[in-house]
């Protein structure tokens, strides 16, 4: 007999856990943070039952054919008429939504009249049916206060700080839609707040988390677009993210709409959309140059050879220019001027300039690094780039040393002392006296046989007077 009725309690058990729904509620207060709750009830129970079983404060109309209309939780929302029976009329209404795309408006969330449980394939246009909610287990059930057709918000997202260059926009500009001091080349950032409003007991996520943001018509007429890795986030969790776009270099002065759009849906089903919009301001510099290349088309040189240099440079400014450029290495020589003139239409070529420079390496300068200054001269005002040109070898150099020291050697040769330019007395080397020594070692027997010469004649000359004077 016990164990008889130890097997019925374990089966009444188990019908009741077949028989147990998980109900998840998520209510959306408009003006205030939304609240969620998941609890576990008989299934089939109506949505009247479940909303009295998760505890909120609650205000409920009488019973009536509609069954009981939901009137205020926790204090938001209406009163009851005394004279319809019904909620006062508002504008607003507590929306009673089963969480997949089909809504009840402000419809009661259960019906006494019927034994019928509301189905999602349920019209308004169909009223041959009394229904009303039932609850089945995995449901979500929507909450939200607003305007008929309203939906619970369980997912936030708001742009919290705006960046142009680095600098943080005021929020009363950001508040404003505005964007302003935006020029080519700038980089405008977007600081994004996004929160899972789910009570972390529900373990609803946020799936799927796109962000897509475009400025309009902004490269040459085609739209610049960024976007950002889907992700997801948990219930009751928060998340930044950042979206920056880079102005182009060729651009005009206009306005243009930026649009960023975030998207997601979570586990209950809630789709959500969100779209920001501001008014991007891009301006330009009255005068305005910028250098786009100047470069070499070597690493390294040797003297005696051409170099050639590539130099381009764009007109980023509001007025046509004037322009003098000048390539100067007082060293090397080197001081070459060139003048041209800049349209201010920024899709235009003759906004630009490009031009390759020959520049001639002389042949009897040193080994070493020599910085090229290109200067752009333009309505009082200078754009400057400094290139370094390496000449790694230099036989030209090398020959020059070797004739001066040729010149040194004969100077020696000749017995005479050569200074250089500091007035020293220049150094003979070893080779250059052994040189000299040989030279004199090679007309030593011809100077001898001179002398020996010499002293024949002298001695014949003798022997004769001699001879004379005895007769």
């Amino acid at each position: 007999m016990k164990k008889l009725l130890i097997g019925l309690l374990l089966l009444v058990f188990m019908i009741q856990l077949v028989n147990a729904a998980e109900v998840c509620v998520v209510v959306d207060y408009k003006d205030g943070e939304p609240d969620s709750k998941c609890i576990d009830i008989d299934e089939g129970k109506d949505g009247y039952e479940l909303l009295e079983e998760i505890g909120w404060s609650l205000l409920w109309t009488p019973d009536s054919f509609y069954g009981r209309m939901l009137c205020k939780i926790n204090d938001v929302g209406t009163d009851v008429d005394a004279g319809t029976g019904y909620c006062e009329y508002t504008g607003d209404f507590w929306n009673f939504v089963l969480v997949d795309g089909n809504e009840w408006g402000h419809m009661p969330v259960g019906l006494t009249g019927g034994d019928t449980c509301w189905n999602r394939d349920f019209s308004w246009s169909d009223w041959s049916k009394v229904v009303h909610y039932c609850t089945k287990d995995g449901d979500t059930i929507g909450l939200a206060f607003g305007e008929a057709g309203a939906e619970p918000q369980m997912f936030t997202a708001n742009i919290s700080k705006i960046y142009v260059d680095g600098d943080k926009l005021s929020d009363k500009k950001v508040r404003r839609g505005k964007i302003e001091e935006v020029f080519p080349e700038s980089t405008v950032k977007f600081k994004i707040e996004l929160e899972n409003l789910y009570d972390h007991s529900t373990d609803i996520e946020i799936t799927d988390i796109s962000i897509e943001g475009t400025i309009e018509e902004i490269d040459d007429g085609d739209d610049i677009d960024e976007e950002l890795t889907e992700f997801d986030l948990a219930a009751d969790k928060k998340k930044t993210k950042e979206l920056e776009f880079t102005i182009p270099l060729e651009v005009e002065a206009k306005d243009r709409l930026v649009r960023i759009e975030i998207k997601a849906e979570d586990d209950a089903g809630i789709k959500y959309e969100k779209e920001f919009t501001y008014d991007l301001e891009v301006e330009k510099e009255k005068h305005k140059l910028k250098i786009l290349k100047a470069e070499l088309d070597k690493n390294s040189y040797k003297c005696g050879v051409n170099a050639l240099l590539s130099f381009s440079v764009i007109n980023l400014g509001g007025e046509e220019e004037d322009v003098e450029l000048q390539i100067v290495n007082e060293e090397l020589e080197i001081d070459i001027k060139e003048s041209f003139e800049l349209s201010n239409d920024a899709f235009e070529a003759s906004s630009k300039y490009e031009k390759r420079f020959n520049i001639w390496l002389p042949d009897d300068v040193s080994k070493g690094t020599y910085a090229l200054m290109v200067t752009a001269d333009y309505s009082g005002e200078k754009e400057t780039q400094n290139v370094d040109l390496v000449i790694s070898e230099c036989e030209g150099a090398a020959k020059v040393e070797e004739d001066k020291e040729s010149e040194e050697v004969t100077d020696v040769q000749t017995g005479d002392v050569s200074d250089d330019e500091d007035g020293t007395e220049a150094e003979v080397t070893e080779e250059e006296r052994t040189t000299t020594e040989k030279t004199i070692a090679g007309n030593l027997p011809l100077v001898l046989t001179g002398v020996l010469g010499v002293l024949i004649v002298l001695i014949i000359v003798l022997f004769v007077v001699f001879w004379v004077v005895k007769r």
